[in-house]
């Protein structure tokens, strides 16, 4: 007989952190006697990714709500159906979205599931003592109702349920990433780069992620503009999309950058452009892990990193930690790397390093099939 699983995220459903993630264990799995039914409040964005599940025991539910109040009492009566007509075994919420976790564990604890998981995939900023102290409510419901604390660094797990009881809960389950499709190859590089003719000969920098307030490419906008005030042959590639990609094209064009910073939207193959680019930079505000860390370091590539985020990401050397309030840091750092540069030999030597690491999708599982009871 087959084990159900309720695999709960937030937000939309296209290529992106969580999804890419849900993917891999999906493969790694294949061979286990599982159904996952996959909820998430948000819409399909992306029909081709969509696509990609199609091949692997999984029902894919959409609750397509709009980003407003109305989503909470929807999201309820989401989740009521689904238990209601699914014999579910196990209830999995991975995402860093707090309020998610406590419906969802409520009514899994109401349809009497005992085996109710936790998993935090991000940490997060409370801009208010009101929502400082209704995040601590919730922790603490979290921690005395679901059956697995889990997340995907130690920071994202204190975020869920608080330092203390982080101390005495919570598994950590690396990302599950394919690293082997990242190493670096010198042909997909010169292919790429020539590919754009206005950054074929340049010092060329990338970033990848939402557009959005967290992952905060302003910041990454403004460090190109000292940058390109003494060094006209920098190049910035932002791949992804979100709510702020307007906000982010104006402040491009309010200061003359649009021949210096390309949009290159959500794309199916960052894994070769990470080939093509010479320095990954992620200035992100918070963080609960950061998967494109991993991905850029197996590609070999330098990391310029936000002080936010965990150690655990750092897998090779070249890997630096700087505060998101001095884009001077940042451009000295961006600098001394270039200048450093690798050879090919170092560059495939530090990728070999990144694909070898403990997150590879094949490491990663063993714990998630520890968490769900699979011997």
């Amino acid at each position: 007989m087959k084990t159900n699983i309720l695999f709960i995220t937030a937000g939309n459903i296209g290529r992106g952190g969580i999804q890419t993630v849900l993917l891999q264990w999906l493969n790694q799995l294949k061979d286990e006697d599982l159904h996952f039914i996959w909820y998430s409040p948000g819409k399909v964005i992306d029909k081709c990714f969509y696509d990609e599940f199609g091949k692997y025991d999984i029902e894919i539910i959409s609750g397509n709500h709009a980003d407003s109040w109305r989503k909470y009492s929807a999201i309820v009566q989401d989740l009521k159906r689904i238990l209601a007509n699914n014999s579910i075994d196990i209830v999995h919420i991975n995402t860093g979205a707090i309020y998610l976790h406590c419906i969802a564990i409520y009514f899994a604890k109401k349809n009497r599931i005992k085996r109710i998981i936790s998993h935090s995939r991000n940490t997060g900023l409370e801009k208010s003592f009101i929502s400082k102290g209704v995040h601590n409510i919730m922790r603490s419901y979290i921690y005395h109702n679901a059956s697995q604390i889990a997340g995907c660094s130690q920071n994202a797990i204190r975020w869920l349920i608080g330092s203390e009881n982080a101390k005495r809960s919570g598994k950590v389950i690396p990302n599950a990433i394919p690293l082997n499709k990242f190493a670096f190859d010198n042909e997909i590089r010169s292919e790429y780069r020539m590919s754009m003719d206005s950054i074929s000969d340049k010092k060329v920098l990338g970033a990848v992620g939402k557009l959005n307030e967290q992952k905060n490419f302003e910041f990454l906008i403004d460090v190109m503009k000292d940058l390109s005030d003494v060094d006209n042959d920098y190049a910035l590639l932002l791949f992804g999309s979100g709510k702020k990609e307007k906000e982010l094209k104006d402040r491009v064009k309010s200061l003359n950058l649009e021949k210096k910073v390309y949009f290159m939207g959500t794309s199916d193959q960052i894994d070769k452009w990470l080939q093509a680019i010479d320095v990954f930079l992620m200035p992100s505000k918070w963080e609960g892990f950061g998967n494109a860390a991993i991905e850029a370091q197996a590609a070999g590539l330098p990391c310029v990193l936000s002080d936010v985020m965990t150690e655990e990401v750092k897998i090779l050397d070249c890997v630096s930690y700087l505060p998101i309030n001095n884009t001077e840091a940042w451009c000295y750092e961006i600098n001394s790397l270039i200048k450093t540069g690798q050879s090919i030999f170092e560059r495939s030597s530090n990728s070999a390093k990144g694909v070898n690491s403990k997150f590879n999708s094949e490491n990663a599982v063993k714990d998630l099939k520890d968490i769900y009871g699979i011997k």
